[in-house]
């Protein structure tokens, strides 16, 4: 490596560092309080401790980091290159034949590292945190167990036992389209019930119209029998099976998939769950692809001085959130396809930032 291009890679990391820790903490900072302004009402109705509250922040602060991740990333990117370029840093090794995708490489480069580590949060510190901290939620509500069921939520109620609600009517105290899955005597077993009650004095389970479906080993239909009332006990109080709810958001990828398969199993719809699961690798992805797309743009408005870099970084991360909101809507009603909903926007950043990088090649 020529030492002039060594000396460039550091000096564009070292102008990048700086915007990169000061978006990280200003986006986390203010998306902390979002998530405190959505808690407020029960925190002051339940009158919760300080200490919970506190307990509750630090516990969301993962989930808060991952998503500011990528928002850190574009604005870092921006302003370095914006920076590079108004001193000339840029320009100055063009002439000497260095192609702008290597003079980009340390953006590059660290987008990577920053989707990998995004990547890392999101499998291994995130789904836990994120449990541990809606189990405070979910402890502040449990004097109103029914309404807090929300929809698409997972519950396991007990060893080999999960439930699965996809609506909640909370004035008829019931759920609907609920699906279990057991297993009993080693073979897997799936009820599907239009709606079910919980009767609190004798703990159990109330299904009306649905099928009971017991599988081999192998997942094969051994047998399939209707029914219009069934009753079951699993041993468990309702605030145990409140304890293990878990959203997408709190479960890992692996686990995630396990649940879209047994749903599947029992015929319920999975497109909700499956975007879930594919934006869980796209969102982590998009700190690349936005050193990518917002490098080249940074550079063609660099003219606009350090404010048009702060507006450009403003601008992407707007448009790319509206179009993710767009095709998750999209997806989880079936209109695309769950892999599509969930990469449409990055595939569509990374073309616009190739498309970028070679026109600038073009022009010399």
């Amino acid at each position: 490596m020529h030492p002039a291009m060594r000396l460039f890679d550091r000096y564009a990391l070292r102008e990048l560092i700086v915007p990169f820790g000061m978006g990280l903490l200003v986006f986390t900072m203010l998306m902390l309080g979002n998530v405190l302004y959505l808690t407020l009402r029960l925190i002051i109705s339940r009158r919760a401790p300080a200490g919970l509250v506190i307990q509750y922040l630090l516990l969301k602060a993962p989930y808060v980091v991952s998503l500011a991740f990528p928002v850190a990333m574009v604005l870092a990117v921006s302003l370095a290159v914006n920076r590079l370029t108004r001193d000339f840093e840029l320009p100055a090794i063009r002439p000497s034949g260095v192609p702008l995708w290597r003079a980009f490489s340390p953006f590059f480069l660290v987008g990577v590292w920053a989707s990998l580590f995004t990547l890392w949060l999101n499998e291994r510190v995130v789904p836990g945190a994120n449990h541990a901290s809606m189990q405070i939620v979910r402890h502040l509500m449990l004097e109103q167990p029914v309404p807090l069921l929300e929809a698409n939520k997972f519950l396991r109620g007990g060893p080999d036992v999960y439930f699965y609600v996809k609506e909640v009517d909370p004035k008829a105290s019931a759920l609907r389209g609920v699906l279990i899955y057991r297993l009993r005597d080693g073979f897997p077993e799936v009820i599907t019930a239009k709606k079910a009650t919980y009767i609190k004095a004798a703990r159990i389970w109330v299904l009306y119209d649905g099928f009971v479906h017991r599988f081999d080993r192998e997942g094969r239909l051994l047998a399939e029998a209707p029914f219009e009332t069934l009753e079951l006990n699993l041993g468990e109080t309702i605030e145990a099976f409140f304890s293990s709810v878990k959203t997408p958001e709190e479960m890992s990828s692996s686990e995630l998939a396990k649940q879209i398969e047994l749903l599947s199993k029992g015929g319920l719809s999975t497109e909700e769950l499956e975007v879930a699961y594919h934006f869980k690798f796209a969102i982590p992805a998009a700190c690349f692809v936005f050193a990518l797309c917002a490098a080249p743009l940074s550079m063609h408005f660099a003219k606009a001085g350090s404010f048009g870099g702060v507006l450009l970084a403003v601008a992407l991360v707007f448009v790319y959130y509206c179009l993710m909101q767009w095709a998750r809507a999209l997806g989880a009603e079936g209109i695309l396809p769950p892999a599509v909903a969930a990469w449409s926007q990055n595939l569509l950043f990374a073309l616009i930032g190739i498309g970028l990088v070679l026109w600038h090649e073009r022009r010399g």
